[in-house]
């Protein structure tokens, strides 16, 4: 039988000092350096675990408030933070809502790395359209698996991700209902608690039942591993990913002979030109969807499309 679920816990045993408090909250981050890297919205709710408060009251209560200062950056801040709670799932993104989220949520506990909870790292690459989903979706596999091994439960950034329908490690398509209540959930809300439905409180979590590998859909596993890749690496880069990297290798595969033209390509890929057109001009963002379905066509990772030149010839 599994165990309950188990949370953070702080080590009293070494018989040292512990140091004086700098800093309102305290919780750290699951999974940097990962694929499965912790959510930024996930975090909040795991915070306000830690400190023993519902998320409702945690973001109304600590959160809302720190960021209205006597500064106009300060109130600009706070009107975009505000917005965020109604529209929960841009804190994961690309866009200023996540850098004042993280940017606060930094101060509140001290924690230096949050903007690795979200896409910032690909914020001159990645556009914000269609990137996040609207409401939550989950691996009811992982969700088991970690409470049976005892490890705490939380909310990989992977599964906010649009372009994600599978899980990589279990090949299975990512679960957007309640198993109980039937219902959809929101991507943060009052009630959040991290493997559990915030409408009816049941468990999301489901053993994984014997099934033929052979029938898996591994695109969408596919896809979901090269994403997870992208987020692995970003807390590893050397310097922030450039713009003109993507673009010198996209206007290699939409010169590949084998298709002839730009139309071409287009119709190869299933896109609009004037899409390809906006992504490769000056201020241009490549959609991640889009950015899976090149990568996907020549058989080349999103990690090494946006981050390495490749020469035409290896293109396949």
């Amino acid at each position: 039988m599994c165990s309950s679920v188990v949370y953070g816990s702080w080590d009293l045993t070494s018989g040292d000092v512990m140091p004086e408090r700098t800093s309102r909250c305290y919780g750290q981050p699951i999974g940097l350096g990962s694929a499965y890297v912790e959510s930024l919205t996930g975090y909040i709710a795991r915070l306000a675990e830690a400190h023993n408060v519902s998320t409702g009251t945690l973001l109304t209560r600590e959160l809302l408030p720190s960021i209205h200062t006597e500064s106009r950056q300060g109130i600009h801040a706070a009107r975009a933070f505000s917005t965020a709670v109604y529209e929960l799932h841009v804190v994961n993104g690309v866009g200023d809502c996540s850098c004042n989220s993280v940017q606060l949520l930094q101060r509140l506990t001290g924690i230096p790395c949050l903007e690795f909870l979200t896409l910032l790292t690909w914020r001159r690459i990645i556009a914000n359209r269609s990137l996040l989903r609207n409401n939550r979706a989950w691996c009811p596999y992982c969700y088991d698996d970690w409470r049976c091994s005892e490890r705490p439960i939380y909310e990989p950034l992977l599964w906010s991700i649009h372009a994600v329908s599978h899980c990589p490690l279990h090949r299975r398509p990512l679960a957007d209902h309640c198993p109980h209540c039937k219902q959809m959930l929101h991507p943060l809300s009052a009630a959040f608690r991290p493997g559990h439905c915030c409408r009816c409180r049941g468990w999301l979590g489901q053993k994984s039942a014997a099934f033929d590998a052979t029938k898996a859909t591994d695109a969408g596993a596919v896809a979901a591993a090269g994403i997870g890749e992208l987020l692995s690496a970003a807390s590893n880069l050397s310097e922030p990913p450039s713009p003109k990297c993507f673009k010198q290798n996209f206007q290699s595969c939409i010169d590949d002979p084998a298709l002839g033209s730009r139309s071409a390509f287009c119709r190869a890929i299933g896109v609009s030109f004037d899409l390809v057109s906006h992504c490769l001009s000056a201020n241009g963002r490549i959609r991640l969807d889009l950015l899976v379905q090149v990568c996907s066509q020549f058989g080349i990772s999103p990690l090494r499309f946006l981050t390495e030149h490749i020469p035409a010839s290896s293109l396949d």
